[in-house]
């Protein structure tokens, strides 16, 4: 039996449709896991500036990139049906156990970037990777870090925010003596703790010079240079 155009287009739309609500059940399900790091972690507050802007940006890109005239095939995402109620029953039974585990976070957002380039490439190509590249990178911005990545990373930067308020105390006039994260001075000393390591910055600086690149469609260049600039302000 052959299928008429109409057919076709009907189906095409109602393939794309229960896709796409299937895409945003895995973004409701990572917002969903974040929202307590986002709620009470200072350092990953901006989560819930993230995730709007996320949308924002996938709509703008899907607007100005997408070719709406698809082509009739069968959809890549229909290879996830059996896998993704495994997949997802799997990784929430990790994320419900007593203990506190990050990395099911960066799973959660690898399934749902490899179930979206699935679903769109099958019509759109490389296309697809200029549509979801950006946003699903900005995405990633809102993860926290795994615990021990994130500790040693804390660790890093206090150790060298000490070392350079005391080179520049010593440039200044000041004796001073760095010891780890404490620096000496005449009578007194200072620490410096995990609050003033510069790591919640460095993660606001990195989401704010990636969001400007993106709103005002500055080109690569810019962008690096925009961004570097962001991350040696949020080190200063």
């Amino acid at each position: 039996m052959i299928m008429t155009e109409e057919r076709k287009d009907k189906k095409t739309n109602a393939y794309a449709c229960s896709g796409w609500w299937l895409a945003g059940g895995l973004l409701f399900w990572l917002a969903w896991s974040c929202a307590d790091d986002w709620t009470n972690d200072p350092n990953y507050s901006h989560g819930w500036i993230i995730l709007p802007l996320f949308v924002f940006f996938l709509f703008q890109r899907a607007k100005h990139f997408l070719d709406v005239e698809i082509t009739y095939k069968k959809p890549g995402w229909i290879s996830w049906v059996w896998l993704l109620p495994i997949l997802i029953l799997t990784v929430e039974l990790v994320r419900l156990t007593p203990f506190y585990w990050r990395p099911v976070f960066w799973v959660i957002y690898f399934m749902l970037a490899a179930y979206s380039l699935t679903l769109l490439w099958p019509s759109q190509g490389k296309t697809a990777i200029r549509v979801l590249g950006f946003p699903l990178l900005f995405l990633a911005t809102a993860l926290p870090w795994p615990t021990a990545f994130e500790l040693e990373t804390t660790r890093v930067f206090s150790f060298f925010i000490a070392d350079l308020v005391g080179e520049v105390l010593l440039l200044s006039g000041i004796y001073t003596e760095v010891q780890g994260r404490v620096i000496f001075l005449e009578g007194t000393s200072i620490g410096v703790d995990e609050a003033c390591s510069g790591l919640r910055s460095l993660q606001s600086s990195l989401m704010v010079g990636l969001a400007v690149g993106e709103w005002f469609r500055l080109r690569i260049v810019p962008r690096t240079g925009l961004l570097l600039l962001s991350l040696v302000g949020a080190i200063l």
